[in-house]
């Protein structure tokens, strides 16, 4: 009896230790006491213009660390000295986020990546700027496709909000699907434009007045303006989409009811389709824009927002800072039916990894 009890018990903690030692987990405990310091100056003026120095104390800013290892983030507020003493958090290498709120449509920022493994005293500093918001932005990006197993991701939408008090129009706007390659990597902070594989276009005339958005309005741009949950079970039903992607070049699915953005890039002849994982999006004016070769460039003073998602956090930016300083979507994997929206409607301070959240299901025309 006493035999079969102590194997027993050393089964239970042969298990107990598979299981601790095994487990796929990350830590969930603080691995250590790190401490540094961040000083937050303005250098726009923009804070205080009195300032003649241009290298303003900022206090009240949001300082916020995302590990690039864990699905963890910090978020701390500087002092009436622009000063943040952080204590406590993982080490791990970080995005670190600067923002100030000016206004709805002025915003200061700044970002940096930094290993953060062992203490210091080094005062760390994050210079911002001055970021005028866009009053349309994209407000969320579903393309994993939802739950199956044939490969289904075909109820692709982006959807767009209208984050200001006034009637905004879509007239000759173009969204695109930026090129990430790996090449262009040493050169996304230097070009003045962003170039794309994709691109579609609104009808009219940059500057027109024939398709608005109302302030508050969500509007859909559906790959393929179908009920898709006739196909694949779960799958969204698109059939009432605002927009629909349509490359004429191509035999493309055409929803008669619904309005049709057409393909600008004689090179691609297939419909607007992303990456269910890792892609980056713009929206721009549509007024000062290039064909190179098989790509499509865009200035990047015509671009009002750009999003950049990717499933994981340890691969490098591939759409510039100046257009989001952060990215969205890690963890999302393919055919899993989640999508990544705006924490809240319209909420933008440049930086997607604060500003999105992954969400278990598309919501299309509306915010979590």
């Amino acid at each position: 009896m006493k035999t079969t009890t102590f194997k027993f018990f050393s089964f239970v903690v042969l298990v107990f230790l598979v299981m601790f030692y095994c487990s796929p987990e990350k830590p969930s405990l603080l691995d250590g006491n790190i401490f540094l310091v961040i000083a937050v100056f303005d250098t726009s003026g923009t804070f205080d213009p009195a300032d003649s120095s241009r290298c303003t104390p900022l206090p009240g800013a949001q300082v916020t660390l995302a590990s690039k290892e864990y699905e963890n983030q910090f978020t701390f507020f500087s002092d009436s000295s622009g000063i943040v003493k952080i204590s406590g958090i993982l080490a791990s290498d970080y995005e670190i986020f600067v923002e100030y709120q000016i206004s709805s449509r002025l915003v200061l920022l700044a970002s940096k990546t930094r290993s953060i493994y062992t203490s210091t005293s080094d005062v760390d500093t994050m210079f911002t700027h001055a970021n005028a918001t866009s009053p349309l932005v994209i407000n969320e990006i579903y393309s994993c496709g939802p739950p199956n197993n044939v490969f289904y991701f075909y109820d692709q939408y982006v959807e767009l909000y209208n984050r200001s008090d006034e009637i905004q129009y879509l007239d000759g706007m173009i969204i695109t699907r930026c090129r990430t390659a790996e090449e262009i990597e040493p050169f996304i902070e230097v070009w003045d434009y962003v170039e794309n594989t994709y691109a579609f276009q609104f009808p009219g005339t940059p500057g027109g007045k024939e398709y608005p958005v109302y302030p508050g309005q969500f509007v859909i741009l559906a790959s393929d303006a179908y009920d898709h949950s006739q196909v694949i079970l779960g799958a969204v039903d698109l059939s009432h989409a605002d927009w629909e992607f349509v490359n004429q070049l191509s035999s493309d699915y055409d929803n008669p009811d619904v309005p049709n953005l057409h393909n600008i890039n004689p090179s691609r002849t297939t419909d607007y389709l992303i990456n269910l994982r890792s892609d980056a999006i713009i929206l721009a004016t549509g007024t000062n824009y290039w064909q190179n070769g098989d790509y499509v460039d865009v200035h990047i003073s015509t671009i009002l927002d750009g999003v950049e998602y990717k499933s994981s956090g340890t691969t490098s930016k591939r759409l510039t800072r100046r257009l989001d300083s952060g990215y969205t979507g890690v963890g999302v994997s393919n055919y899993s039916g989640k999508s990544r929206e705006r924490v809240l409607p319209g909420k933008d301070t440049n930086n997607s990894t604060v500003d999105f959240a992954v969400i278990d299901a598309p919501t299309p025309g509306y915010n979590h």
